[in-house]
This record gives C-alpha cells, structure tokens and sequence, in this order.
C-alpha cells in the first residue's frame, strides 16, 4: 500500500508529536506499506522529521508552494505578509507562475499526489480542498472556530469564513476519523448530516515511558504546555499561583509552547506583573521534542487549564509517565478519565481559588498522588501506538 500523507501546516506542539509516533505505527502495522510525506520545509527542520529516512519505507518531500511565505527570513522581516498580500490581489496572474511563487497549494498537490493508493491529512484545516484520485482520510482534531473564547479570536474573520466553507466539502468528500467522542459529537452537532460517516480512533500518549532522562534546572515547578490562544485558558491558572506561592515557596510554574517566551514574572490577583527577578512564572517559548518530554517527567504536577480540547496531549504524556495530573472540567477531559483509567484532579477552569486547592491538595499529598499516578501509569499503557496504527491500517483496508 502506497500512502501519502500531508501535513501543510505543521502546527507546533501536540500534532507534531502525534505525527511523529503516528507515521512508525502504520509500518509496524504492515511491512509493505511506503509512506511519502509532504509538508513544509519549515516544520520538517523545526520537528526534525528528516529522521524518518533512517526508516526504509517513509519518504520525505518539501512542499515548494509554501517554502517562500513560511522561511524564517521572510516571517522574520514580516515579508511573509507581502507576499500573503500580493498573491491575494494579484491571483489571477500569480496563478500562472512556478508554485514556489505562486503558492497554490492545491495546485501542487494536484499535480504531484498521483498513484498512490490512498491519501491522509493528520489536519485537514485552512486548506483548500483538492481534486485527487485517490482516497482521503483525515483526522478532525478539534472545532475551535465554532466557538469565540475571550480576547482575541483563535482565528481571522477571514480564516473562519473559509473554515465554515471548507470544513463541510473536507466531510463530505472524506473518510473522516476523529480521536474520541467528545470530537464526533461535535461534527454531530455542526455538521449532523455526515454522523454517520464518523471514525473514532483513539490515541495513545506523545510521550515514551520509562526512557530515561536527564534532570533540569528549574527546580520545583509545575507545568502546563500549552500557546496563547483563548481556549488556553491561562489567566486563571495564573492567579491559582498567586494563591499557591503563599503555601509553598519557590513553587514555579513553567509554561511551553509558542510565544510563551514573553510571560515571566509574579503571579498577583489579576495576572501576571512582569518580573526579571521576583518570578514565579516562566515561560520558555516553543522547546525541542526531547526537551518537552525532559520538562514533563521531572514536574511535580502536570496542569491543563484548557476549556477545549480533543486529546489533553500534555496530560496524557503526564500519566503514561506517572506524574499526578489537575485538569479542567471539560468533556473530553473526563473522558480521559472514564476510557482510559486515569486519575487527575478536576477544577472548575474559571475559578482560580479551585485551580489552587486542587494543585495544592497534589503536592500536600504527594505519597498519595504519586501511587494513583503509577496507577494511571499502567492503565494507559494499554493505549499503544502498535494499536492505534492497526486501527488507522484497518480503517484504510476497508474503505480503499
């Protein structure tokens, strides 16, 4: 079986990481199948994927049309806005140009997905829809642009108009796979027509368990990986520390992920209060795969704030690592819970005084916390990425 897989976007974080242990599970799952990947040059460095040759059967290839707009020196020097800008006034002249200039997506895959036995987008989301002969499966991951949060929208009013419109054609034209019923909910609530056209394939957990790691020097801390958007929900988790600081000292809370490198300081009331020297909070910025999974198993607890989720990636890499976990009361969260044999702490994501108590009741109790958490450890250990790639294979057998 010959597969192509395109990952246009190659978000940071949790996709990342599920793609990298995602792409090895199809393998295992059959010896024969050839995996051509295609993605842009920009995420193929930042994850490192070019190891993915030392495996025989996967292949990798730069997708040309998003090479220009996605270079550091251009999304440096803002040209990358530029040229957004030329190619949207200009379009009709610019779509007879190479694809590296013109940056037709559709066109280029048009023209180099052929021959193959099927198709699969891991996010099939801000990209237009494209006229293949083969197949197509895609994973729906989340449906954030159905809802607004606070502060500033997760997506462009242009953004979202063109997710409204393709979203329905990616449905209907797909075999459309999601990682658990929370998410097939959702298509069933926006998009009821298609209810029955729904997979669900569970994950496993990002991380590896067991594989040793070194120490770090952040000392006794929490932490949350996470970004900026809304949903993240950061604000209460902030104010929960500046009620945790007052129990226990030199706690710090560590956040990851993109742009996280501007937050450093004191938790108050009302947020964080920018701080080189009194700090309680740190964020890194976006860290390395190998540097995430070193973060994750030296934390004392591992927090997820987020009202919206599909899979809780940080807190599932928590468990299979046996690190305690406090989550937010959300339905895929409990979920987590209820499929998988997990334990976490549960918190109201609005109110910052239960964010605190549910954390402190964790650490107060470590001996306690520490065994449900090798609990957890062994329950979700029986989510293995052998199994979801049978699952994924199994999937494509039948509708190919």
């Amino acid at each position: 079986m010959k597969i192509a897989i395109i990952d246009h976007i190659g978000n940071f974080g949790g996709s990342s990481r599920v793609l990298r242990r995602l792409l090895p599970s199809f393998i295992k799952a059959d010896k024969n199948i050839k995996i051509d990947f295609f993605g842009s040059s920009e995420s193929i460095e930042r994850e490192n994927f070019s190891e993915f040759k030392k495996l025989k059967n996967i292949r990798i290839f730069e997708l040309s049309s998003l090479k220009l707009g996605s270079s550091p020196i251009a999304k440096k020097f803002k040209i990358n806005k530029v040229i957004e800008l030329l190619r949207n006034t200009f379009s009709s002249l610019f779509k007879y140009l190479p694809n590296y200039l013109s940056g037709n997506l559709k066109k280029e895959l048009e023209g180099k997905i052929i021959n193959y036995d099927l198709v699969y987008f891991p996010w099939p989301f801000l990209i237009e829809l494209p006229n293949l002969r083969s197949p197509i499966f895609a994973t729906f991951h989340d449906f954030n642009y159905k809802y607004y949060f606070s502060g500033t929208p997760i997506y462009s009013k242009k953004r979202t108009n063109f997710l409204n419109k393709q979203i329905p054609l990616w449905l209907k034209r797909t075999t459309p796979i999601v990682s658990n019923y929370y998410i097939k909910n959702e298509i069933v609530k926006f998009y009821p027509k298609f209810k029955n056209k729904i997979n669900i394939i569970n994950l496993a957990p990002y991380s590896k368990a067991n594989k040793k790691t070194s120490k770090n020097n952040y000392g006794n801390y929490i932490l949350y990986p996470t970004n900026l958007a809304s949903h993240k929900n950061l604000g209460p988790l902030i104010v929960s520390m500046s009620y945790l600081s007052k129990k226990i000292k030199n706690l710090k809370l560590i956040l990851t992920g993109p742009n996280t490198e501007i937050i450093k300081g004191k938790a108050t009331k009302i947020g964080l209060e920018y701080n080189e020297k009194d700090v309680n909070i740190e964020g890194l910025g976006y860290v390395s795969n190998q540097k995430i999974e070193e973060l994750i198993k030296n934390a004392r607890v591992v927090v997820s704030s987020s009202l919206y989720e599909a899979d809780n990636g940080p807190c599932t890499d928590a468990w299979i690592n046996g690190i305690p976990v406090a989550m937010a009361n959300i339905p895929s969260n409990i979920e987590h819970i209820k499929t998988q044999g997990v334990f976490a702490e549960i918190f109201d994501p609005f109110n910052p005084k239960d964010i605190y108590k549910k954390i402190y009741k964790i650490i107060s109790n470590e001996k306690k916390y520490k065994k449900l958490a090798k609990t957890s450890s062994k329950n979700i250990s029986n989510f293995t990425w052998d199994k979801v790639g049978k699952e994924y294979f199994d999937l494509f057998k039948k509708k190919t």
